[in-house]
């Protein structure tokens, strides 16, 4: 029998049977069932594939030609020979017509006894370089590859939507909306007149740990970001990392060691780091170069925000060594006895302080403040 009107297999509450009954219907399958498979996901049955190395569809105009990076994998149990892969880019109108194309085979060079062949489970990575001369539009790359076989040859053709982005006309204002919206919100942005929005970030424990710039490593984090840095490209929108390495550090307790501290040693009330020690500038060099490791190559990523709202309290005096030699080795006398704090000195405080309290420029706690 054939019933109308059902769907797909989706999760239910009975447990999992095949061919049997289900509670106490008694209603077994009257057939035969033969190479039951249950799988996760999608799978293959290609004997050979083609994927993108990465998510990045969208492209501005006359950029640097981006090279799309392709990887050709064998899924089958031998070696397959001969392949070969051509890819062209076809312009989505109403006449699809090929703009541009290349051709070439598979490199032998997987190790001296494969020749052209493909061992099994292998994968060869290839590139296109993306013609950005492109007018703007949408546009499909398209991969065909070809294995051939005597009895059967087999070709396989994939196609991934491009678009190519028009320029933005020269000097305009930023107005920046002070926040990340999801994706499903950025054409609001754009009717509203924002061109630019908070959107991005970095881990920031995970490039301590690595003491140099490292690239973002959860997967579903690089996924999603590269479609929001796609979406907001295609609407003419620009994206605004939000790094805090200031704000990081000054609550982390592995960097305890580097919080300010007064003349008694121990750490102001207000926990914050004092930049003054070399670890703490190389990790904020590492933060922005990780994001440019990461996001780099899109042109929709286009400012920063570093360390916001930072008040003034992360401008606090401090009276490490090392930072108090600094000071001596600048001014040729210690840090005067009356600065302690990044508010300044009453002028009641000062003994020799004229009539018209003018302050001569070679004043000792002049001389720390400036």
């Amino acid at each position: 029998m054939t019933h109308s009107g059902r769907g797909a297999v989706h999760p239910g509450k009975h447990d999992l049977s095949i061919g049997d009954r289900i509670g106490s219907y008694y209603q077994g399958f009257p057939g035969l069932i033969d190479q039951v498979r249950i799988t996760q996901g999608v799978r293959e049955f290609r004997p050979v594939s083609a994927s993108l190395d990465g998510v990045r569809t969208a492209f501005l105009r006359l950029e640097s030609s981006p090279d799309l990076k392709y990887q050709v994998t064998n899924l089958t149990r031998a070696p397959v020979a001969g392949i070969s892969v051509e890819m062209s880019i076809v312009a989505d109108d109403a006449l699809p017509s090929v703009v541009a194309a290349s051709h070439q085979r598979i490199p032998a060079a997987l190790d001296d006894s494969a020749a052209l062949d493909l061992p099994a489970g292998k994968s060869v990575e290839y590139s296109y370089k993306l013609n950005t001369r492109l007018r703007p539009g949408d546009y499909s790359l398209r991969v065909t590859i070809d294995v051939p076989d005597d009895e059967s040859p087999w070709r396989n053709v994939e196609t991934i939507p491009l678009r190519i982005v028009a320029r933005r006309i020269p000097h305009q204002m930023p107005v920046v909306m002070w926040g990340g919206p999801t994706r499903s919100r950025l054409d609001e942005l754009t009717r509203i007149g924002f061109t630019h929005f908070l959107g991005l970030s970095v881990d920031h424990q995970r490039i301590w740990n690595a003491g140099s710039p490292t690239g973002e490593q959860n997967d579903k984090y690089l996924l999603e970001s590269q479609k929001l840095l796609n979406d907001a490209l295609q609407r003419d929108l620009r994206v605004v990392a939000n790094l805090q390495p200031g704000s990081w550090l000054s609550n982390n307790s592995e960097t305890a060691k580097f919080l300010r501290v007064g003349r008694d040693g121990k750490p102001l009330a207000k926990k914050n780091v004092a930049p003054s020690f070399p670890e703490l500038q190389k990790f904020g060099f590492n933060v922005g170069a990780s994001l440019a490791q990461t996001f780099g190559d899109s042109p929709a990523l286009e400012a920063a925000l570093i360390n916001s709202e930072l008040r003034s309290s992360y401008s606090d005096v401090s009276h490490h060594p090392h930072e108090r030699e600094a000071f001596r080795k600048h001014a040729g006398f210690d840090i005067p006895d009356l600065v302690t704090s990044r508010w300044g000195v009453a002028h009641a405080k000062l003994e020799t302080i004229s009539a018209d309290r003018v302050i001569p420029d070679d004043d000792p706690v002049y001389t720390y403040y400036k």
